[in-house]
């Protein structure tokens, strides 16, 4: 029993240590940070202050400038950063354009095709007079030829000088243009054309399209 006490005891005295080191540890970080702050580094390129942040003070002391672009820009002073993508051909027109301002891997066609080609839709080919039943036995998989449908009805949608915003909520960051009357609802001997018409097709945003599909909302 008595060596059970003792345990307890120590275990509480090394609590309070440990309690009390933290303790210690804040306030002499807040009086470091002090200290910093009235004799700060900075840097060599903006001459802004370098922020502590939550590093160690010490690390910053022997930093010289605030970010990696400030350290390139004050060590290569002479150097002009070649833009990429900045003189791009249109693979529809065979215009020269600017596709530097494009970052995400997800807009990959915009670095292919000049705005003006894109937003009209005009590097997607024209759709022959095909019937439905036609298109899916051409084509290696239900899949692609459901997408070439998709294509050709963005581009129906966008000859037609259609607002790229969603018909029920107005919503104009991101719109997808679906098919009031669905596809699979057509029998095969429908031509493209006839299930393509502009006046079958609408700009939804993501939700109210997954609704429409899902038989929530009709139009």
């Amino acid at each position: 029993m008595g060596s059970k006490v003792k345990w307890e005891y120590t275990s509480a005295r090394k609590r309070v240590h440990s309690l009390g080191g933290i303790a210690r540890g804040i306030i002499e970080r807040k009086e470091s940070i002090e200290r910093y702050y009235q004799s700060p580094n900075k840097c060599l390129y903006c001459g802004k202050i370098i922020e502590v942040g939550s590093q160690k003070v010490a690390w910053i002391r022997d930093k010289k400038f605030c970010n990696n672009s400030c350290a390139a820009k004050y060590n290569n002073p002479g150097r002009t950063r070649k833009k990429k993508y900045a003189n791009k051909i249109c693979l529809c027109c065979g215009k020269t354009f600017d596709a530097s301002y494009i970052k995400s891997a997800h807009n990959r066609k915009k670095k292919k095709y000049c705005i003006e080609c894109y937003d009209s839709q005009a590097y997607i080919p024209e759709m022959p007079e095909i019937t439905k039943a036609e298109l899916f036995a051409l084509k290696d998989s239900w899949q692609a030829a459901r997408t070439q449908i998709r294509s050709n009805a963005c581009k129906v949608f966008a000859k037609n000088n259609k607002d790229k915003k969603c018909f029920i909520c107005g919503y104009d960051k991101h719109v997808e243009i679906c098919h009031i009357k669905p596809v699979s609802k057509f029998d095969g001997s429908i031509l493209v054309s006839e299930i393509n018409d502009v006046n079958n097709l609408v700009a939804l945003c993501r939700n109210h399209h997954w609704e429409l599909d899902h038989g929530l909302i009709k139009l």
